[in-house]
């Protein structure tokens, strides 16, 4: 089945060029990483089970209403439930999950133009409730009340500090009234550039505000939290800490 087109208007501007020296944006490289890795970080992330991710999906789900109108009108109604992702990747397994709900309408964006081909060849042709869109999420526009959540996984820490912030301001008034947030941050109160990151040559940036750093910047943004806690899971031979925030607009 063919995709519909995007229910809600969007004035993200087009991706810039790389810049010469990615030293001096990361998300150039967080872009060209994600792209040069895209299917072996698919073949990798998919199948991957994570409790925390799995049980906090599940807790937005429940904290939604009943969509007003049946199912088969409610991608191109203002009373559908419709869900924004910010960094969907390969659209598998999270996005897809979420389409998997005949009430939502999915708008799911990534940076990395790889991404977007797999999440589009994954989820395209099987699903009519999902728009996808490959821009900066720090670029995107919607209007006010667009949205009846927001996720964000394992995405919104590529971004420094004051582009997280700004990020939370804007999703706080992308979101409807109750409207539910949940993502997942670094824990630690620093930028990490990860040089060798699942290839070599592949270099990544991340960045952490801190557990009440974060905590912080979610309140401040204009959002109420449900629930925060930090969980582990195993990345690899590791296990890295994940900060998990469940918030709802007042």
């Amino acid at each position: 089945m063919a995709a519909s087109s995007s229910i809600l208007p969007s004035t993200a501007h087009p991706l810039p060029n790389p810049t010469p020296n990615p030293d001096s944006d990361p998300k150039t490289y967080i872009r060209q990483g994600y792209d040069r890795i895209a299917p072996k970080y698919h073949a990798w992330a998919s199948p991957r089970i994570v409790p925390a991710r799995t049980a906090y999906i599940e807790k937005l789900l429940s904290l939604l209403p009943e969509p007003e109108i049946p199912p088969p009108l409610s991608s191109s109604t203002p009373n559908s439930l419709t869900l924004l992702e910010l960094g969907c990747g390969s659209g598998v397994p999270c996005t897809q999950t979420f389409t998997f709900h005949p009430q939502f309408h999915v708008t799911a964006v990534d940076i990395s133009a790889a991404q977007i081909a797999l999440a589009r060849e994954h989820l395209l042709p099987n699903e009519e409730n999902i728009t996808l869109i490959h821009s900066d999420m720090t670029q995107l526009s919607f209007p006010p009340s667009s949205f009846s959540a927001v996720v964000a996984f394992y995405s919104l820490f590529h971004l420094p500090t004051l582009e997280q912030e700004s990020m939370l301001r804007k999703i706080a008034t992308w979101l409807r009234p109750a409207g539910v947030f949940l993502a997942n941050f670094q824990v630690e109160e620093k930028e990490v550039v990860r040089e060798d990151w699942f290839e070599k040559g592949v270099r990544m940036f991340s960045c952490g505000l801190g557990v009440r750093g974060t905590r912080k910047m979610v309140e401040e943004g204009g959002l109420v939290v449900l629930e925060d806690e930090v969980k582990g899971e195993k990345v690899g031979s590791q296990e890295v800490m994940f900060q998990w925030v469940l918030a709802r607009k007042g």
